[in-house]
């Protein structure tokens, strides 16, 4: 993985407050390479011209997507935050609930 793809990938995890061992972030880094590689055979398709084949990946690719679809680690329950953090981060609260913007009128 590049240095910059790193970063991001940093910057990615502490965003979302993810905490990832050495396996994750390797097996994570792989899939964000893949991805960032992916963006300039797709540049062109806004249009519907000049589109990779879907049917035309590799075996590679395939397996590639395979294991990327397999869980890195058990989901497992953990500690919740305390209702005052999850409130300050709200947009909006009303008593011990968090509201938010009306949307349909």
């Amino acid at each position: 993985m590049k240095r910059e793809q790193g970063e991001i990938l940093e910057a990615m995890a502490s965003l979302v407050m993810l905490e990832l061992t050495s396996r994750e972030a390797e097996v994570l880094g792989r899939e964000l390479e893949a991805a960032l590689g992916a963006v300039p055979r797709v540049e062109g398709c806004a249009d519907g011209e000049d589109c990779p084949d879907p049917e035309g990946i590799s075996g590679n690719e395939a397996l590639q997507a395979q294991e990327a679809a397999e869980p890195i680690r058990e989901d497992s329950p953990g500690s919740s935050l305390p209702l005052s953090q999850v409130l300050r981060n709200a947009p909006g609260v009303h008593g011990p609930f968090i509201t938010l913007p009306r949307v349909l009128e």
